[in-house]
């Protein structure tokens, strides 16, 4: 019987924790609807696209190419339940979804996240191997196997992680063409841009890295590899439009919400990169730890020798100088930083346990010892993280509460984050999504519900009753305030 390697169970662990770190707390928040309010606006969405029509008419916040993976196998959900007798037809099916019976929906569609972002560790690996030894490759995958904001997000039915992982296969094919220099490798990187870039847009800024080959290798530039790289322009183009259709179907919508979408996220008012490029920084040592980013930013002095280590440091320059721009950046907009910071890490480590003068095994042992102290100083935050996720969120404690404590036919007028009801549940119930009504009308009511973000509300109102949890992000366990109004 032949005898397993090493690398082989080394990799498969770390793709296997990876994914019950992903799978653990993914029913988290559930039944609430908005417990995530992005994952709600995906849903809803592509839920339309049972109606038949795939137009998505004005939501062009986000391409499409992830609507239509959720709705693919939101069908197949249906599909599979029908023939076991849980669905009688795709009426009640979608009925389920309306009524806010959305468990097994929210799962399921949670669970492409989980996904993607487990194989975006086998991703990892094999773009490392491209260049570096396998010792290098399995440190960066575990890097980002146990990276705490990569199991949060992991958990979501957002676009962030299925971005990532459509993002990483272009890379692999990137690097692929930098090694072989291929056709193919050429226009499969390119394809895998532009359907990475209809998932989220911004993946079209590594093109810039294809351009940087010849420049690398030390080409020269010929007419034939111009007519190559406007080949590839028009595949991206290709791969764009192919899960993102109706960016030409209906060009009018499409380009007047992205110009939108552009100006809100991207195009600032007053370009300010210092403070970015502060707060990108900030970013990364939060979610990675003082250890993690301490040590990992000193081996990094130890990662470049070669060209292929300065070729692999263009994909999060280029990154890094495209997100100054931003007016806005949340700590989920840098993924595309991390696994390159982790391959170039790993490749560091390597050199320093490497140039150590001492016998083999030494050195050896010196690189486990540190790749061991990097796990173990990411698991207390990712335990935290799967503890908390499968604990029951305070809007659903609180919705109990109101349920026992509130009497029917009250009215409730409840602010963002806060419990959600049913028709059934026996209240009158206004929600304020934008905060637009004014306090001087909270008279009329009376039950006042907010979060903890919100001010407490004017007039003769009572704290009835607070709720707090765990904080993992502004989506879970929201401090959720009741008041009474007063007799």
């Amino acid at each position: 019987m032949k005898q397993i390697k090493w690398p082989v169970i080394a990799l498969a662990s770390a793709i296997l924790a990876g994914l019950a770190l992903r799978i653990t707390g993914i029913t988290w928040g559930l039944p609430l609807k908005y417990a995530h309010i992005d994952e709600s606006v995906v849903i809803f969405y592509s839920f339309r696209f049972f109606s038949g029509d795939l137009n998505p008419r004005v939501f062009f916040d986000y391409p499409t190419f992830f609507l239509y993976i959720v709705y693919a196998v939101e069908y197949f959900y249906y599909l599979a339940g029908s023939f076991f007798g849980y669905f009688a037809s795709l009426e009640e099916f979608a009925g389920k979804y309306l009524a806010g019976d959305i468990t097994g929906i929210y799962t399921v569609a949670r669970m492409v996240s989980a996904l993607a972002g487990t194989a975006s560790i086998y991703l990892v690996y094999r773009i490392s191997r491209l260049f570096y030894s396998e010792k290098t490759g399995i440190l960066a995958s575990i890097l980002l196997s146990l990276n705490p904001l990569h199991v949060l997000h992991s958990h979501y039915a957002t676009v962030d992680i299925f971005a990532l992982f459509m993002t990483l296969i272009a890379v692999y094919f990137i690097c692929r063409y930098y090694i072989d220099s291929k056709r193919a490798s050429f226009l499969y990187a390119c394809f895998a841009l532009g359907l990475a870039a209809a998932t989220k847009y911004y993946p079209l800024v590594f093109f810039a890295n294809l351009l940087l080959i010849p420049l690398f290798k030390k080409e020269k530039i010929t007419k034939r590899l111009l007519f190559l790289y406007l080949c590839g322009a028009g595949v991206v183009i290709s791969g764009f439009i192919l899960g993102c259709p109706y960016s030409v179907l209906d060009f009018p919508a499409f380009s007047a919400r992205f110009s939108t979408i552009f100006t809100n996220v991207v195009k600032p008012e007053s370009l300010n990169p210092f403070k970015n490029a502060l707060l990108i920084v900030s970013y990364i040592y939060r979610n990675t730890g003082i250890v993690i980013f301490t040590s990992g930013a000193a081996v990094l002095l130890f990662a470049f020798r070669k060209r292929e280590d300065f070729f692999l440091l263009t994909f999060p320059v280029v990154f890094f100088i495209f997100s100054l721009g931003f007016k806005v950046i949340g700590a989920h907009y840098i993924f595309p930083l991390y696994p390159f910071l982790f391959i170039l890490a790993a490749s560091g480590l390597e050199n320093v346990s490497n140039t150590t003068r001492v016998a083999r095994f030494t050195r050896d042992t010196l690189f486990y010892l540190a790749s061991a102290l990097f796990i173990a100083v990411s698991l207390p935050s990712i335990i935290q993280i799967d503890r908390v996720l499968t604990q029951r969120d305070t809007r659903l404690t609180a919705r109990d509460w109101v349920l026992s404590n509130v009497p029917k036919k009250s009215m409730i007028l409840r602010l963002p984050y806060t419990p959600e009801f049913k028709p059934g549940d026996g209240y009158t119930v206004k929600v304020d999504w934008d905060y637009k009504i004014p306090q001087s009308e909270y008279k009329k009511y009376g039950y006042i519900i907010n979060s903890g973000a919100d001010p407490a509300p004017a007039g003769n109102f009572d704290l009835a009753q607070s709720f707090k949890g765990t904080r993992l992000s502004g989506f879970h366990n929201p401090t959720v305030n009741i008041y009474r109004r007063g007799k």
